[in-house]
């Protein structure tokens, strides 16, 4: 598509505000729902000035992806990750900003769940662009603990799913929580003490103890909900 003249200079304001419109209606719509008028209109804008900033519909829609996993992109070169001592730590530090990474993205978690339940064709992107990434990285952890001695034998690739995937669910399943339980509401620092725990008790090599005391701190910490 031909990029459209302006008659103003481009500006960073105008574009992210084209973003934070294109996130909601994909979030609510998917990528075929979302019409770049909708947009347009939701944004204060035009679709003239959308095809300005980006070259059609798709490049809008993996921009919005871009910006959204930025985040977790940025937290595998957090210091406190890549110069943490023990597997142990790294595995901790991943999963409090993983958890406050979803904290922040319900708009995301949605539109994943569109492009993964109606087979998106921006699918294999995402995976091989972002969420391929993550796993890489928390299956390293996973390997460093085995291999130090910090957790016993394993399946790293079924194990870093299934760290990624608690702490997805927690976030996935609010509207069934607050159904079931009125007022209820996810209070990170205790699903990641919850999870930690959790997750230590059934990978803790015995040689290393710390399944003995994630037994006994499992025991004082308050429910994921945080009520």
């Amino acid at each position: 598509m031909k990029t459209p003249s302006v008659t103003h200079p481009p500006s960073p304001r105008t574009r992210q505000r084209i973003l934070t419109a294109a996130r909601q209606l994909f979030a609510q719509q998917g990528f075929h729902g979302a019409a770049v008028r909708e947009i347009a209109q939701r944004a204060g804008t035009n679709k003239a000035l959308i095809y300005y900033y980006f070259r059609d519909k798709d490049a809008l829609y993996r921009a919005v992806l871009q910006d959204s996993f930025l985040p977790l992109l940025a937290l595998w070169e957090d210091p406190a990750i890549r110069t943490a001592s023990t597997a142990r730590e790294k595995l901790s530090r991943f999963l409090e900003g993983f958890i406050q990474f979803h904290a922040r993205n319900e708009a995301l978690r949605k539109i994943l769940a569109l492009e993964i339940t109606r087979g998106g064709k921006h699918l294999r992107w995402v995976v091989q662009r972002f969420l391929s990434k993550n796993y890489t990285h928390l299956e390293r952890i996973l390997q460093e603990g085995i291999a130090r001695g910090e957790f016993r034998p394993l399946d790293v690739r079924l194990t870093a799913t299934s760290c990624i995937g608690l702490v997805v669910f927690n976030f996935v399943s609010k509207p069934i929580l607050r159904e079931m339980h009125p007022g209820s509401r996810i209070e990170t620092r205790a699903l990641h003490r919850h999870l930690m725990g959790l997750v230590l008790e059934g990978i803790a090599s015995k040689a290393s103890g710390t399944g003995a005391s994630s037994r006994s701190s499992r025991r004082r910490l308050p429910c994921a909900s945080g009520r």
